[in-house]
């Protein structure tokens, strides 16, 4: 555990201001916090422009790009089924990354795949890196998000949320703006394939987090343990 983290209060009794500071403070958080702003920020700007890019990019009417959309929703759909479920087995293996591996290989597998959709004109040929994308793309959402409990204390699960959640949506708001402007002047295609750097960031942030992960998750079992908190849940493992 880090000793610089281990407190002998109980962080229940915290106020909000104290208990965020605490949250900013773990590193694991810091990496976790930034790497999903960003692949939301890539994720509000595909709700939001997606169906326009698609009716200029692939020449296809409205009635198309919806059931591509759709399409690609499908792929989304089995990625948070088996994100979480393949995270979980590697830790049971014994892979005390596991989690952190699974949003990685999600993170930098969805911005490889994203980018050949992007600058194709064939909807047909479009379709298959989309889906996976897609799919790559929200496979890392449950692995984070159980990962980002498992670095916390339980008595700062809820308040630790609250942060992470105004952040995220902070980037996911900006989204819609930056895309349109960006739009404006270098247009829509060339806009997807620019916030495609993001969306890689998130993937290196991420690589970073599998650093300090293990001890962060340490740190938060022994907070638990001193604020009289049972070692529940993944904790377990460690």
């Amino acid at each position: 555990p880090d000793p610089q983290l281990v407190t002998g209060r109980d962080m229940q009794r915290a106020s909000f201001l104290e208990a965020a500071k605490y949250v900013l403070r773990v590193r694991t958080n810091i990496f976790l916090i930034g790497a999903t702003a960003c692949g939301y920020y890539f994720l509000a700007g595909v709700q939001t422009f997606g169906t326009e890019f698609m009716k200029g990019q692939y020449r296809i009417d409205q009635a198309e790009a919806k059931l591509l959309l759709l399409a690609v929703g499908g792929g989304a759909i089995l990625g948070v089924l088996f994100g979480g479920r393949i995270g979980d087995a590697l830790l049971h293996r014994g892979r005390l990354n596991g989690r952190i591996f699974v949003a990685v290989v999600g993170a930098a597998g969805a911005t490889l795949l994203f980018f050949p959709a992007l600058i194709t004109h064939s909807a047909f040929s479009a379709l298959p890196y989309l889906v996976v994308a897609a799919l790559f793309l929200t496979r890392q959402t449950p692995a984070v998000a159980a990962s980002q409990l498992d670095i916390m204390p339980p008595s700062l699960w809820g308040r630790a949320e609250s942060v992470r959640t105004l952040l995220r949506s902070l980037a996911m708001a900006l989204a819609p703006l930056l895309f349109g402007a960006f739009s404006d002047v270098i247009g829509l295609q060339w806009t997807f394939v620019l916030m495609l750097v993001p969306l890689g960031a998130s993937a290196w942030l991420l690589f970073e987090a599998r650093r300090t992960y293990p001890q962060d998750v340490a740190t938060a079992a022994a907070v638990a343990e001193g604020s009289g908190y049972s070692r529940t849940g993944s904790h377990e493992h460690w």
